[in-house]
């Protein structure tokens, strides 16, 4: 699927790069409204999944009439886990700010020495609609010796059964 990511930087942080590596201070001025790093990428899931409610097989009949198969998820409890790929083709740095009384707004696309492929772990848990889910980085965020050592986390809610 499509992925959108987005990391909002506190306070004046300026995220900055080079070949080398990409690094972060603070500045005194402007202070910005927005300052955020987005990455747009796909994902490919790979997942064991483990149901304690079947959804019944089509007849022939229900498959010709062309009616909509629909698949009551109550009293369903399920589990899953595996690992989830992504590729990342957009990265951009956006900071919105106010100079002399005008708006201003700013925008970087680069790669930011970030890795453009990730790997993580997955697990997920829910019973009915309702699941929670926790992801993992297996693969660090930057290029190697590129920028500090930091690991994506996820964790959250879905409300939208997995069958």
């Amino acid at each position: 699927g499509l992925e959108f990511t987005s990391y909002h930087f506190a306070n004046n942080v300026l995220l900055a790069a080079d070949a080398d590596s990409t690094y972060a201070f603070t500045e005194d001025l402007p202070g910005y409204s927005k300052n955020k790093f987005r990455q747009i990428g796909l994902r490919v899931p790979l997942m064991f999944e483990f149901n304690t409610k079947r959804a019944p097989l089509p007849t022939e009949e229900l498959i010709l009439s062309g009616k909509d198969m629909d698949y009551d998820r109550k009293g369903n409890f399920h589990l899953a886990f595996g690992v989830v790929g992504s590729w990342y083709f957009d990265t951009m740095y956006k900071q919105k700010y106010r100079e002399d009384g005008e708006r201003v707004k700013d925008r970087r696309k680069a790669s930011y020495n970030t890795l453009p492929y990730r790997l993580a772990a997955r697990g997920q848990i829910g019973f009915g609609s309702l699941n929670l889910f926790a992801e993992y980085g297996l693969t660090s965020f930057f290029e190697d010796g590129k920028g500090p050592d930091l690991v994506p986390v996820s964790v959250g809610i879905t409300l939208l059964g997995f069958n």
